[in-house]
């Protein structure tokens, strides 16, 4: 197998990944929008298995870009990559860097979402928590029962 084929295969095991990481963030953000917590925590564990390996992949990724780029090479971009490589080769690796990095837009721009979801739910409950107890000069539970 050469370098471009290998690069090739992570960039399509990275790109289904990523896929399937951002279905679980759309799906973890209903249920931050359906208050349904044990559903987040199920959520959240499913997206930390699905992290783990992409990180690997990044890493083998960048590796074999490197040693496509040349010996020493530096990290290298795949649209920089893919300008010292034939026709034929960027025309087999655009796809799946294109479909990776959508996934990976979509996949921020949603944790992004969620990030002030929760912030504002946060907000909230203090909020409603200073109300209830007189801005905290109340117990919020009667201790005498």
């Amino acid at each position: 197998m050469t370098k471009t084929e290998d690069l090739e295969r992570v960039l399509q095991t990275e790109a289904a990944l990523a896929e399937a990481l951002a279905r679980v963030v759309a799906q973890k953000q209903e249920a931050i929008v359906g208050f349904k917590g044990e559903d987040l925590g199920t959520l959240t564990l499913r997206e930390e298995e699905l992290v783990k390996p992409l990180r690997q992949l990044e890493e083998e990724r960048v590796r074999i870009a490197s040693d496509i780029a040349g010996a020493g090479a530096p990290s290298i971009a795949l649209r920089d990559l893919t300008g010292l490589m034939t026709k034929k080769e960027a025309d087999r690796i655009a796809p799946h860097a294109a479909r990776l990095r959508t996934a990976v837009q979509r996949v921020v721009r949603m944790n992004d979402q969620n990030r002030v979801l929760l912030q504002q739910s946060l907000r909230y409950v203090r909020e409603t928590l200073r109300i209830i107890t007189d801005n905290h000069t109340k117990q919020l539970i009667d201790q005498k029962m």
